[in-house]
């Protein structure tokens, strides 16, 4: 079914502009009386139905597949992950690279595998397909056209690739820093250790320094961005 739709929705670009020209083009001739108007009706029909349909498909996919794709990665996979970590030394929750592998192959993946199926599949092909349709429609027009529409997305691509940052190198960057104010905050918002805050009175503290962690973060991020505007720019 995600391939089917992804198929769909791609070949729907090149078609919804061959409709949308006839519609123009139709109604600028119903207007001039140049073309009755029932000759022309199933234009504006297609128009309506390549309107609907990528919506019809993305509610499939985003609706539909994804929940269940989740759901069997939910079941399977963190029901193996959880075997596999009830025979794990307690050695390994006490070094810091083995909890990040760890939290990356338990926590991580299921947004991970998310993107890979059906996110990236679905968009991806679809574009691919969208793409080739629309350069072929285009070329049908005047060959040279394709210079005005590729030369600006080859430009585009380079200056992407050089500025744009990459989410999975700002997750690896920023784990440690996530890891310690999260366990923190995380502490702190637990009834479990209510009681051991009252014993210790160190409650103010604790606050004081997970405010510091997550103002570092927070300072360290708009910095990120200031830095990434100012390479775009």
């Amino acid at each position: 079914m995600t391939f089917l739709a992804t198929i769909i929705d791609g070949i729907l670009v090149p078609i919804s502009i061959y409709v949308n020209q006839n519609v123009f083009d139709g109604g600028l001739a119903v207007a001039r009386g140049q073309l009755p108007m029932e000759d022309c009706i199933v234009f504006p029909a297609l128009f309506v139905a390549t309107a609907l349909l990528p919506e019809i498909l993305s509610g499939i996919i985003f609706q539909y597949v994804e929940p269940r794709s989740q759901l069997i990665l939910k079941t399977a996979y963190k029901g193996r992950m959880l075997r596999k970590l009830k025979t794990l030394k307690y050695e390994h929750f006490e070094n810091e690279e083995s909890m990040e592998i760890i939290d990356k192959a338990y926590n991580r993946v299921e947004n991970a595998a998310r993107h890979l199926f059906p996110m990236y599949v679905y968009f991806r092909f679809s574009g691919l397909i969208a793409g080739i349709g629309t350069l072929c429609y285009i070329c049908g027009i005047r060959w040279w056209l394709l210079i005005t529409v590729l030369a600006p997305f080859a430009l585009e691509t380079v200056l992407s690739s050089r500025n744009n940052y990459n989410i999975y190198m700002e997750m690896e960057t920023y784990w440690k820093k996530e890891r310690r104010y999260t366990i923190l905050g995380e502490y702190l918002r637990s009834r479990n250790f209510t009681r051991e805050l009252k014993a210790c009175g160190n409650a103010d503290y604790l606050i004081g320094r997970y405010r510091e962690r997550l103002k570092e973060r927070n300072q360290e991020g708009v910095r990120q961005a200031v830095r990434g505007a100012g390479a775009v720019l």
